[in-house]
């Protein structure tokens, strides 16, 4: 029989067990919520070794005749129009075709600006394997800087970095497991 002395004591018992409990709860939770912001350290530094292909920063907003004192004569030229996606607006694109470090290349002007630059590594004599988007990065030689920085896709088919230097708008690669197709470094990303 329970006589109010031994509930009180029940009621005790199982208070004391609650507080265990809580406090394994507590303690649990701590020790994830350590463990997160561990994780989640600035600090950590990712290393990349790969050889770089080449190198595109050289490339942002050079003029037509910067291009041409740079790289000589396009083995083709072509002008179109273009519309731009954001605004509507019709304008005029010019793309040159160069090879660079013997990979197939072509430049997007407007304005008399490089805008946006193409590596066609799917007609290039060699092959190129990017296991994520910092091997991808580490292949045009850009080590990536400053706050907006972001993978934006890093999937089996695209990856496409934002921003990883504050004069690159976009980094993106086409692929097929890791085998990189074509590299595409927008500089001005207000056109496209």
């Amino acid at each position: 029989m329970i006589t109010s002395k031994n509930f009180v004591m029940l009621q005790l018992d199982d208070t004391k067990g609650k507080w265990t409990m809580m406090r394994k709860f507590l303690g649990a939770f701590m020790l994830v919520f350590v463990l997160v912001l561990a994780g989640c350290s600035d600090d950590e530094e990712i290393v990349v070794d790969v050889e770089p292909i080449t190198t595109v920063q050289e490339y942002n907003a050079l003029t037509e005749e910067a291009l041409l004192d740079k790289l000589g004569e396009p083995e083709t030229k072509e002008v179109g129009d273009w519309t731009v996606a954001s605004t509507g607006e019709h304008i005029e694109m010019t793309q040159w075709t160069y090879t660079i470090d013997t990979i197939p290349a072509r430049f997007f002007i407007v304005d008399n600006e490089v805008v946006r630059m193409n590596l066609y590594i799917d007609e290039w004599s060699e092959d190129l394997h990017a296991e994520n988007a910092y091997e991808l990065l580490g292949y045009v030689a850009i080590e990536p800087d400053g706050k907006e920085f972001r993978v934006r896709v890093d999937n089996e088919k695209n990856m496409q970095v934002a921003w990883p230097l504050p004069e690159i708008d976009e980094v993106y690669a086409s692929h097929e497991r890791g085998d990189v197709k074509e590299i595409r470094i927008t500089y001005d990303m207000t056109v496209f």
